[in-house]
């Protein structure tokens, strides 16, 4: 802005951009500018370290975009929220040109030609307020473009083979995502884990056409993960974040998705499903 302009207080009325600009001021160029040419998308994430918020943040910004017509891969992406570094951080640089916080810029004064705000997470359209019964714009092409960032050939095993179904059970352990659970607890455990992978197993392993498999995907990179995911017929699991990864299921697979009764009513993956 020039000097002595401001901005109307009721420029984006209800939006979440009337808080951002409600710290807009007027300045004065400085000598020491430091200018970024390259187009950013400044985002305030609410949840950095669970697989189903990062997820509709990530599409969010996709979809950005594609609406702007930029080619992902050349978006650097702006955080402005504080959290700590998490494991989550790799599917920005993945997919997006690069990252940076912006309590790690190291000069405060700062030119963007081109920054994009991205909505809040809960605006996503993959966000389950949405209550969407179809697949939002441009979803097959985020999967898609997931997929070969990470180098995933989803052509592989395209069609249901009935005589060679793969069942993959994913499992839930403590762990440590981020600093602010140092006890790494997490809810919605299996108390009899153990009988039940042995009841399985044993069901499974007479029948030919059957493949069973289990996991934790927490002790494995995100290509494995998804790897696993892209050849699963049936994806049967706890209901917690990682169930997210049915989006990157085939078509005509099968999500069976375990729940506590306090959960029962909440509907996150059967929509992505």
């Amino acid at each position: 802005l020039s000097c002595n302009t401001s901005l109307p207080k009721d420029l984006f009325p209800n939006s979440h951009l009337s808080n951002i600009f409600s710290f807009v001021t007027s300045y004065q160029t400085l000598e020491n500018l430091t200018v970024i040419n390259e187009t950013t998308i400044a985002v305030n994430r609410y949840d950095y370290v669970n697989f189903y918020h990062t997820t509709t943040d990530l599409y969010t910004v996709y979809l950005l975009c594609r609406f702007f017509r930029h080619n992902p891969a050349s978006v650097r992406i702006l955080f402005l929220d504080s959290h700590p570094k998490g494991n989550l951080d790799l599917l920005w640089s993945q997919l997006f040109h690069s990252y940076n916080r912006l309590g790690y810029l190291h000069t405060s004064s700062i030119l963007y030609k081109e920054l994009i705000w991205s909505p809040p997470q809960a605006k996503s359209e993959l966000d389950i307020k949405q209550s969407r019964k179809i697949a939002p714009s441009y979803f097959s092409d985020f999967h898609q473009y997931i997929l070969e960032k990470f180098n995933i050939d989803s052509e592989k095993n395209r069609f249901l083979n009935c005589r060679n179904v793969n069942i993959f059970f994913l499992l839930r352990h403590n762990y440590i995502a981020h600093p602010r659970n140092p006890t790494g607890d997490i809810q919605r455990k299996l108390i009899n884990e153990n009988e039940i992978l042995h009841q399985l197993k044993m069901k499974f392993e007479n029948i030919s056409s059957i493949h069973f498999t289990f996991n934790y995907f927490e002790r494995l990179p995100m290509k494995r993960q998804l790897s696993i995911i892209t050849q699963a017929d049936i994806f049967l699991g706890m209901h917690g974040a990682g169930l997210t990864h049915v989006l990157f299921m085939k078509s005509n697979r099968t999500l069976i998705e375990l729940a506590t009764a306090a959960w029962q009513k909440e509907t996150h993956f059967e929509q992505m499903a």
